[in-house]
């Protein structure tokens, strides 16, 4: 899990968030074409952008930073519901706006949108925009 805008928000940490992703995705795209492995890596991201509860937790002997609460658990959800579509990023509408609002538009308009989909443990469909595996 990687976290943007802990311990403290920034102005960009949707624009972070997202350029991170697809940095990672590209990365790992070129490594795949150097290496010719027969089995290339692959990988999966969720991103969802909002209000987590964050602090250490654990005991004396093993305290570690984190963060949690429904925007972690969704992000989780929506990172395994990528090998469903066979997405390597999927981010929430919630992370969209956010771009726009910092004025990403450029990097909000490489996402795809996907439309609504059911995640698993979520009653209401969660609007989702996608960047495909490259090859």
């Amino acid at each position: 899990m990687a976290v943007f805008g802990l311990p403290l928000k920034s102005s960009l940490d949707a624009t972070n968030a997202a350029s991170c992703a697809l940095e990672i995705t590209k990365q790992i795209a070129l490594s795949n074409a150097e290496s010719g492995a027969i089995t290339p890596t692959r990988i999966a991201i969720g991103i969802h952008y909002g209000e987590v509860v964050q602090g250490d937790i654990g005991s004396d002997k093993q305290l570690e930073f984190t963060a949690i609460g429904d925007v972690v658990n969704l992000a989780s959800r929506i990172e395994d519901y990528c090998r469903t579509i066979d997405a390597a990023i999927l981010v929430t509408d919630e992370v969209i706006q956010a771009l726009l609002k910092e004025g990403s538009l450029e990097l909000a308009a490489s996402f795809n949108d996907d439309g609504e989909h059911l995640i698993r443990g979520y009653e209401k469909p969660v609007h989702l925009f996608s960047v495909m595996r490259l090859p």
